[in-house]
This record gives structure tokens, C-alpha cells and sequence, in this order.
């Protein structure tokens, strides 16, 4: 090991170093590099950049951290509290520097484009997976059973396909279908189509940080992909069943349920004009608040 960090202490000291000797230095408490790496990874994926930009190195060849007393007293922190992201997560949600306004003025603009001295809440488009639970979950169709084998959500026909066998994507039915991203079945030579569109990555490498891109094919996918065509449909009937009786308040309690805000009188006026509540729902899971964490 590097001399900067702790040597590896044999748990038996007549036989040669082990896997476990490296698992039992990894979580050691004199260990500063487990928790500082899992600390900046959560922070990266909340802030969208970590407090070390590079988070594939912390090595010779990645960039020091831009708060370096915040990454070791976070890290201290973990360690003490056993190792639990949920604890972790919440102290940096709750926190002032989480909770500012997302919008940018343009002298911070300026100043600081990517927001690495954190003036200013993070403003980013949620991740593939987080994005089709969240619309599951609007429409009230997210299933929330843990655990349990793979699943198969609907997509178009003809997506799934692969050289190397005769294999087919047979859509699970039920609540198999509507299961959170995570259980989605994934083969790297067909992957599944939607969160390919969207960054995911395949696979076939560790990956740190996704990229993060902005194309119309995006658009297409949330405005035509099955699943989410079904969620604007269950999305339009739970507007109609929970909304109240006239268009103005289906209209507002769906806006408040995609973007956790009331709409303005001018947003809510241009949405009633469709008049149709399937066209409204396909319309609210596609706005930009819907889509971006703000």
C-alpha cells in the first residue's frame, strides 16, 4: 500500500494476506479512503458534481477536492454512523447549502458556471431510473415490492433483439410491470431502450459518472414510450378521481402532484384550454419541473 494510507493487517498472521484482510482494511476505521470515496459518490449524485469533480480518481491524476475540511468531516461522519447512506443522504438534504434556490443569476453564471462553491441549489435531470419510477409513482402505479428476479417492462416491439440467440422481450404483466427501475432485466447487446436513450450506461464497464445529454430523441421517449403513455393515463384518471369536479382543480392537483407547486393562473389557464385530461397528464410528466430535480 501507498505509505499515505494504512498498511493491511493480516487477521492471521501465519498465512498469507487474504480477501477478507483486504475487506477488514477497507471498512477499518484508520482508513480514511472507503468513506471519502462513498461520501463524494453520494454527494455527486445529489449536487450532479462530487466535491471531488474527479470521482473515477482520487488518485495522483484526479483534482483535489473544492472543499476538502467538508469531505473529511462528512466522512467522519459516515464511518461513526456505521456506514448508513440513509443518514448520510438526509444530513445533506436538510442542509442550507441543499435547500438554497436552483436559480442562477447571471453573476453567478459567470462567476461559477458548474456551481463547485455551491451558491446555489443543484438543478439536474433525474437519472433514467429515478425519472420512470417518479412517473410510475405520479400515476400511482409503482409497485413497491424488495427484491425478486428481473422483470420485463413493456417497450415497443422489435427494440429487443440479439444475434447470439433466439431470445425475446415477453412484457411482464401485473405489478411486475410497474416494478422500480432497478429490477429492469438488462443485456448488454439489447439493452433496454429507454434507459439507453437516456445515459445509462451498458454495462459493460465500471461506471462512476454518467453523461448527460439533451436530445429530442429524449423528448420521444417520454411523450411515446409505452410505459409512459400508460403513466399519462393513470396520471389523467387519478386527476379526474382525486381532482374534484372542475377542469380548474384536476388541472391544479395533477401540476401539484408533478412538480410539488400550485400552478400560476396563466400555467393553468393554457392547460384547461386542452381540455382533454389524457393531453394534460402527457403534458405535466413532460415539463421540465417533472423531469428536473429543482
Amino acid at each position: 500500500m501507498p505509505a499515505i494510507l494504512p498498511q493491511i493487517k493480516k487477521v492471521d498472521p501465519a498465512n498469507r494476506l487474504t480477501r477478507l484482510d483486504l475487506a477488514t482494511w477497507l471498512v477499518a476505521e484508520e482508513n480514511p479512503l472507503t468513506a471519502r470515496v462513498a461520501v463524494n459518490r453520494l454527494w455527486q449524485q445529489i449536487f450532479g458534481t462530487g466535491l471531488v469533480k474527479t470521482s473515477y480518481d482520487f488518485g495522483s491524476q484526479g483534482e483535489p477536492p473544492s472543499h476538502p475540511e467538508l469531505l473529511d468531516w462528512l466522512a467522519l461522519d459516515f464511518h461513526a454512523s456505521g456506514g448508513s447512506f440513509k443518514s448520510l443522504a438526509r444530513r445533506i438534504v436538510t442542509s442550507a447549502t441543499y435547500r438554497q434556490d436552483s436559480r442562477a443569476m447571471p453573476e453567478l453564471l459567470e462567476r461559477d458556471r458548474e456551481n463547485r462553491w455551491l451558491a446555489r441549489a443543484p438543478r439536474l435531470r433525474l437519472e433514467i431510473e429515478t425519472l420512470r419510477d417518479s412517473a410510475l409513482a405520479i400515476g400511482a402505479l409503482l409497485a413497491d415490492k424488495v427484491g425478486g428476479p428481473s422483470v420485463f417492462p413493456p417497450q415497443p416491439e422489435g427494440v429487443f433483439g440479439s444475434v447470439y440467440s433466439d431470445d425475446s422481450w415477453k412484457p411482464s404483466t401485473g405489478d411486475d410491470a410497474h416494478r422500480r427501475g432497478m429490477y429492469t432485466f438488462w443485456k448488454r447487446s439489447a439493452p433496454y431502450a429507454t434507459f439507453a436513450i437516456f445515459d445509462a450506461p451498458s454495462r459493460e464497464l465500471a461506471c462512476t459518472l454518467r453523461p448527460r445529454t439533451d436530445t429530442p430523441l429524449q423528448a420521444l421517449a417520454t411523450l411515446n414510450d409505452p410505459v409512459f403513455v400508460e403513466c399519462a393515463a393513470a396520471l389523467a384518471r387519478r386527476m379526474e378521481a382525486e381532482g374534484g369536479s372542475s377542469p380548474e382543480s384536476r388541472v391544479r392537483y395533477g401540476f401539484r402532484l408533478c412538480t410539488g407547486r400550485f400552478p400560476e393562473p396563466a400555467e393553468a389557464a393554457v392547460l384547461v384550454d386542452l381540455a382533454d385530461l389524457d393531453r394534460v397528464a402527457s403534458v405535466l410528466l413532460n415539463l421540465d419541473e417533472t423531469l428536473t430535480k429543482d
